[in-house]
């Protein structure tokens, strides 16, 4: 609340309902930030991170069945903004999770299997 001292001594003050916070609030979007880094986007291609283990437990059927589906695991080396050290195989890993890409034609086709409803987009790429 702004005020003013007069002449006389009484104050001077600004009627509540003529001020408006709006004009000092600050805008109010949030956006979560992400729990895993996202690589660069290269055209063509798709990326998902493939759980490898959970509650400390290993995976080996899943990492076998996304594998057999056509993801392979992302080296650490071809991600240098992710900035992650890898695993010791030298595949983006974090968390039990493992960064993996796959062709954009091949995922597409895959949707299309269980998704037969779905559009074809005229570029080819989902």
């Amino acid at each position: 609340m702004s005020e003013r001292i007069s002449r006389d001594g009484t104050q001077e003050r600004t009627p509540r309902n003529l001020q408006t916070r709006e004009s000092s609030a600050r805008s109010m979007e949030y956006t979560p930030p992400s729990t895993l880094p996202d690589p660069t986007p290269q055209p063509g291609w798709n990326f998902r991170w493939i759980a490898t283990s959970l509650l400390n437990q290993a995976l080996p059927q899943n990492v076998s069945r996304k594998t057999r589906d056509g993801w392979e695991p992302v080296r650490a080396t071809d991600h240098p903004e992710l900035m992650l050290a890898g695993d010791k195989n030298g595949n983006v890993e974090l968390g039990g999770l493992m960064l993996c890409p796959k062709d954009a034609y091949r995922t597409c086709g895959i949707s299309d299997t269980f998704l037969p409803t779905k559009k074809h987009s005229p570029s080819g790429i989902c």
